[in-house]
This record gives C-alpha cells, structure tokens and sequence, in this order.
C-alpha cells in the first residue's frame, strides 16, 4: 500500500514513490475506472426524464426537484474537496473508486425504491437522502478516478481526456435509457 502521508522532508507526497508505483500499474485500472465513470454517470442521469413525473404523480411540489438535484451536487462538491484533500491519503485511489461507486449504487437503488412509499413527505426525505449518498459517491469516485489516471505521467493528458468522454457519454446516454425504460415499463 502506498504511504501518501506527508513527512518532515516533502510537504506533499513522495514522488519517487508516486513514480514507482505508476511504474507497476497495469492499464486494467485505466479501463475499470473509465468503465465506473461511463455507468456511474449513465446511472445517474437515466433519472432525468422521469424523476420529475414521478414527483408530480405523488403530488410533490415541483421546487423539490430542483431542491433535490442540487443537493446531489452540493454534496459532491463538498466530499470532491474532502476526498482530494484528505481521504486519498489514507486509502488506495483505485479503492476511492469502488468506495464512490457504492454509495452511487445506493443512491440508484434508493431512488428506485420510491415507488413503493405513498407518503410524500417520507418520499421527500428519502429522496434527499439517496441524492445526498449519491452525491458524496461521485464526490469520493471522481478525485480518486483522477489520482489514478494521474498516475500515468506519459499519458496522463490522454487519460483524463478518456475520463472525461467517458462521463460525456455515460450523461448522453443515460437520458435515453432512463427514457426508453421509463416507456416500457414506468418508473
């Protein structure tokens, strides 16, 4: 395990270790981190097109919608900051990737689980509380993603290019399917 916490001699991270390690990567990582952001972010925005009916069939206001979607992306800023800043130096980044990608999972499976509860104010407080968990998910999954394609010096550029097409089309995506299956079969 890499030791990314700062001593006396470098403030920041040791670099020869930061380079060894790169050195002893496989591109496997590149591929499964590209492949986690692709559905995380494919996941995430099938929830576009028919969130906003589901709040309307259970008689919720339509400020909550907009209530709800922005506290998914405050909470990932704040865990964004965090995760750089602090929890990267204590676990593996490939393992910030699947610590990211749970809670994104249980913020899906949450919101998912909506539909099974009549009461609004329940389903008001739930939906925060999944869009919150996924929010602290892809707050936690997006600085690690980066940490690891980092880690390629000489191809560093490419890869976070790749990572960036990759939730481009994940956010293209997603409103599609979320489409298609809301069409067949509802929210």
């Amino acid at each position: 395990m890499m030791n990314l916490t700062p001593d006396s001699s470098d403030k920041y991270i040791n670099s020869k270790q930061l380079k060894k390690d790169a050195q002893e990567k496989t591109p496997d990582e590149v591929y499964i981190v590209l492949i986690t952001s692709f559905l995380a972010n494919m996941a995430y925005w099938q929830l576009l097109p028919f969130f906003p009916k589901f709040l309307r069939e259970h008689d919720i206001d339509k400020e909550y919608l907009g209530y709800c979607m922005s506290v998914f992306a405050l909470f990932f800023i704040f865990s964004s900051l965090f995760t750089g800043k602090c929890l990267l130096k204590y676990i593996e980044r490939i393992n910030g990737c699947f610590i990211g990608a749970i809670f994104v999972i249980i913020n899906l499976l949450g919101l998912g689980l909506l539909e099974n509860i009549d009461d609004k104010d329940t389903i008001i407080r739930l939906a925060f509380l999944f869009q919150i968990m996924g929010g602290i998910g892809n707050g936690i999954n997006t600085p690690s993603t980066v940490a690891v394609l980092s880690s390629y010096k000489d191809k560093r550029e490419t890869y976070i290019g790749y990572f960036e097409v990759s939730a481009g089309i994940g956010g293209m995506v997603g409103p599609m399917l979320g489409s298609a299956l809301y069409y067949a079969g509802g929210y």
